[in-house]
């Protein structure tokens, strides 16, 4: 994968039975392994919640909700354009080696 590999991490709140109870919420964080210890990295967060809606045989009408919140730093683009100049200035620079 290299340099750039994009790792995610999900962390999941709460017992496993919270989704029975109408409740579920998930992080998942968006960073490239050169923002390690950034001093410029600035969290960027993005909610989406969703509701599933069904009628229960045994306890009638029931909700789902889920709430899915992405964790990216504000500067990922910037920082994703200036890695890959800094890849072609080196592919250039190793094939005048060869």
């Amino acid at each position: 994968m290299g340099y750039a590999e994009h790792r995610s991490i999900i962390i999941q709140t709460g017992g496993d039975l919270d989704i029975l109870k109408g409740e579920r919420e998930m992080i998942e964080l968006h960073v490239k392994e050169y923002c390690k210890n950034c001093t410029e990295f600035e969290a960027e967060t993005q909610t989406d919640v969703n509701r599933t809606y069904f009628n229960d045989f045994m306890r009638g009408p029931e909700v789902i909700v889920s709430a899915n919140t992405s964790v990216t730093c504000k500067h990922a683009q910037r920082c994703e354009c200036i890695r890959e100049f800094i890849e072609k200035e080196m592919k250039k620079e190793q094939k005048k080696h060869d």
